[in-house]
């Protein structure tokens, strides 16, 4: 479970950086 969290984590962070939100 640990690990499923750490890469979901990690998708959405690159996500976040590569569509960052205009805020």
């Amino acid at each position: 479970l640990c690990m499923n969290v750490m890469l979901i984590i990690s998708l959405l962070d690159l996500a976040s950086i590569e569509a960052p939100t205009n805020g």
